[in-house]
């Protein structure tokens, strides 16, 4: 698991380099390596938080298991999800923060070392639509890391996983899908698409972290999270067939990069869907405990503490019979015995 964001990092940026994208000697203006390589990594790391972050509180307002001994106030495996969800969220917060320097840089062209970045970087969050779409999702990050940090009600972490996914919103004006023509569709699409892959990965993230802390329960958890990757994928399916309707001419289209790209996307989809239909149907039943064995353990213990009853009320009986003995002893005999006479034993 915390090998998966370095891979992730290192396939991003081997990506951007054999596709060229490193290249810029064709620009006006270099905004340095440290912006060309940062932006990148700090995008991976971005999604990468805002995925863990979304599905441990997806997890922890659907999934866990609660408690009634406090209605409202969360249980132990729903407070380890809050708190692992902090963390995450204040990851997301700084890359959130690295992300928009490093692409006001980029769009603008000017390092970060300039002596004139930062008045330039004022205009672009403030005056720019791309740099306040950012600061708008920053700040919706920032208020779900405070609510998170703070609350323990299970109310309030519903409104922090609210705020969260209508944080990822702002992100798909800025996507690939943006400059479409069908502007509408494409960045509504990809919204939906964001949120279906965040819910998808970020609960399965999710599931593994908090599997020993349900304890029997995994297997009720397990069974929830099916639901949630169904809606997930059926989410992304939709949305990838809109966005490839908008971009596609033809079945011609199909042979081109992006078109080849799609075709394997597709394929995956398909195959990760019928894993997940596999494991709805085989593992996901034997996670769950058998109704026979919890009547057979009942059973059990109810005959325990049956013989655990039988011998005290048995060793009751004995004690209740040896006072009765000692008060009846004849008085003769109690002289006797107090006297230091020796009393033969019957």
């Amino acid at each position: 698991m915390l090998t998966a964001l370095p891979v992730a990092v290192v396939v991003a940026l081997s990506a951007l380099q054999f596709t060229g994208a490193f290249t810029t000697g064709t620009l006006l203006s270099d905004p340095g390596v440290i912006v060309t390589r940062g932006l990148p990594v700090a995008r991976v790391v971005h999604d990468a938080a805002a995925s863990v972050t979304i599905g441990l509180l997806i997890a922890a307002t659907f999934l866990l298991p609660g408690q009634r001994i406090l209605p409202g106030v969360v249980s132990f495996s729903q407070s380890k999800a809050i708190r692992w969800a902090a963390w995450a969220g204040s990851v997301w917060l700084a890359a959130g923060i690295a992300v928009l320097v490093f692409t006001a840089a980029n769009s603008i062209g000017v390092p970060v070392s300039s002596p004139t970045f930062a008045k330039t970087f004022l205009f672009y969050a403030t005056e720019l639509e791309l740099g306040q779409t950012l600061v708008f999702s920053l700040a919706c990050v920032l208020v779900v890391f405070c609510i998170v940090l703070l609350a323990r009600r299970l109310a309030w972490i519903a409104a922090a996983n609210a705020i969260a996914v209508f944080a990822l919103l702002p992100l798909s004006l800025s996507g690939h899908a943006a400059g479409s023509d069908e502007h509408g569709n494409a960045v509504n699409s990809l919204a939906i698409h964001l949120i279906g892959v965040t819910a998808w990965v970020g609960g399965l993230v999710a599931v593994i972290l908090l599997r020993r802390k349900v304890g029997d329960q995994i297997g009720a958890v397990v069974a929830r999270y099916s639901v949630l990757a169904g809606w997930a994928l059926g989410a992304v399916a939709f949305s990838g067939v809109v966005n490839a309707s908008l971009r596609l001419a033809g079945p011609t289209d199909l042979l081109t990069p992006y078109g080849l790209l799609l075709v394997a996307k597709t394929v995956a989809l398909v195959l990760l869907g019928l894993a997940g239909a596999w494991h709805r149907l085989r593992l996901i039943p034997g996670c769950r405990p058998n109704p026979g064995s919890g009547r057979r353990s009942s059973g059990s213990r109810s005959s325990r503490s049956s013989s655990w009853r039988s011998r005290w009320a048995s060793r009751s009986r004995c004690r209740a019979a040896n006072r009765r003995c000692r008060r009846n002893r004849s008085p003769t005999t109690s002289a006797a015995g107090s006297s230091g006479s020796p009393t033969r034993r019957r």
